[in-house]
């Protein structure tokens, strides 16, 4: 009787398969603006701290007059009201925030659906925003750019920018880590982020019978090619 056996190429073959990024449509970049209490931020979404998946977040940089990342998923868009900066992130220029996703329970990470930032004050300036945004992925430290955001200060006393993609199709899968690079908007530089929402749910790891068709699809891919040559 003949064995078979998965050979290297075969079984690199099955996990690129695995570990493929999704298909998606170009992504969506919108912005809205609003006057104080237009938008309503979530308190329920991937990264607030009042839920499960949320696993930490950290700040390198300065910040100007805000009272630090830990605002910018809270859940509450004003802590005292809009003229206040209280509970926002006013970052200084190449400043980071990254937000860790809780790994411990949902091992394969998250899929990313969209990601929406907030910006306010009733002066209705440093409401711009401006930062380059990146993920990394469950098993490795890199980190992969997403997209780049820039929306010029003054266009209102709220704005918010959704990050979608087109087809409603994931972003990213397998995240574990979302990272923030912050940079200046003329005049005043320095803008006051408010509340950062990321939507999304936990990957799902394949079972093995899966698994399994997906071996035998590759490996008969792989005979195929072999009686060919």
């Amino acid at each position: 009787m003949n064995s078979f056996r998965i050979s290297a190429a075969m079984m690199a073959a099955i996990v690129m398969v695995l570990t493929a990024a999704p298909a998606k449509a170009a992504l969506d970049v919108s912005t809205t603006t609003g006057t104080s209490g237009t938008f309503a931020v979530s308190a329920t979404d991937l990264i607030d701290q009042s839920q499960a998946t949320f696993g930490s977040s950290s700040f390198t940089g300065t910040d100007s007059f805000g009272t630090g990342v830990a605002g910018l998923n809270d859940g509450i868009m004003y802590v005292v009201n809009d003229g206040d900066t209280t509970g926002s992130l006013t970052p200084t220029e190449g400043s980071v925030a990254i937000f860790n996703l809780d790994t411990s329970t949902n091992i394969a990470g998250y899929d990313i659906t969209s990601i929406v930032t907030y910006t306010a004050l009733s002066a209705g300036v440093r409401v711009g925003q401006s930062y380059d945004l990146e993920y990394s992925v469950v098993g490795s430290a890199a980190f992969l750019a997403l997209t780049s955001v820039s929306v010029a200060d003054g266009t209102g006393q709220e704005v918010r920018v959704t990050i979608s993609d087109t087809l409603a199709l994931p972003l990213a899968t397998g995240v574990d880590a979302l990272r923030f690079t912050f940079h200046d908007v003329a005049p005043f530089n320095e803008q006051v982020y408010r509340e950062f929402d990321v939507v999304g749910s936990a990957s799902v790891i394949p079972e093995p019978a899966s698994l399994g068709l997906l071996a035998i699809g590759v490996g008969t891919m792989f005979l195929g090619r072999r009686r060919r040559a």
